[in-house]
């Protein structure tokens, strides 16, 4: 790979994609690429088997809604696979880098108003009411797969927001959130400004070596990242 790629890896690719049943000639952004493949490898897993894509990056979220009206709590616990991590318009105090992760991150987990009574019914209360919903991590993977949501409608139209993302390579601390402290091992990067058209290439670190590697079709080449990277990738 790192020489490029060749005329028999690149078939080997598409047979690869194929026996996923996963049509070639349809178009996937990474997010739904990665769900299909993940799951086509569950179902491969025999019965009895750990599963191991679940151990790698499933975890557990748990949601509390507090009723405003009687104090009573409701709880639900969902599974999650990735953490889809909303990104603001770019403005004249997000143009130089000043978006950071770990605040978009504590975006996701903030309390959640909802003021508008139509919007929670209480089954104590037996009505609807206003509520507050919490949410933190109960069981956080291994391997944390974090997709920065792109993209918006704007009259009608898919488009994609161009805020640069500033992140660490290490100690992206979760801790607030029921989580650890976690390492950047690779991200994939959307090179475009607009949301139906463009570029995907991946960067991935070398374990053994602690080399960083950029992946662009058949080019594959070192490259060297500072600690906190600028990107204006989907995920």
């Amino acid at each position: 790979m790192q020489c490029g790629i060749s005329a028999t890896c690149e078939s080997s690719v598409t047979a690869f994609l194929e026996a996923c049943k996963i049509h070639t000639s349809t178009h996937e952004d990474p997010s739904e690429l990665a769900m299909l493949l993940l799951s086509w490898l569950q179902r491969l897993i025999p019965k009895g088997v750990p599963d191991f894509v679940e151990e790698t990056f499933g975890g557990l979220v748990i949601y509390e809604t507090t009723c405003r009206s009687c104090g009573s709590i409701s709880n639900q616990t969902e599974v999650f696979a990735e953490m889809r991590v909303p990104l603001p318009y770019a403005t004249p105090t997000t143009a130089a880098g000043e978006v950071l992760l770990e605040g978009l991150v504590a975006d996701v987990f903030a309390a959640e108003v909802f003021s508008d009574e139509s919007h929670y019914y209480c089954c104590a209360c037996g009505k609807y009411s206003e509520a507050v919903r919490r949410q933190w991590i109960k069981s956080a993977p291994p391997f944390l797969w974090i997709t920065m949501h792109r993209y918006a409608f704007t009259d009608g139209v898919r488009r994609k927001i161009l805020t640069e993302l500033s992140f660490p390579l290490t100690g992206l601390d979760l801790t607030p959130f029921n989580a650890g402290v976690y390492d950047c091992v690779g991200a994939l990067e959307h090179h475009s400004t607009v949301a139906h058209a463009g570029h995907y290439t991946a960067t991935l670190k070398d374990h053994s070596t602690g080399v960083w590697w950029r992946f662009d079709d058949g080019h594959v080449r070192e490259v060297d990242w500072t600690p906190a990277e600028e990107l204006r990738g989907e995920v």
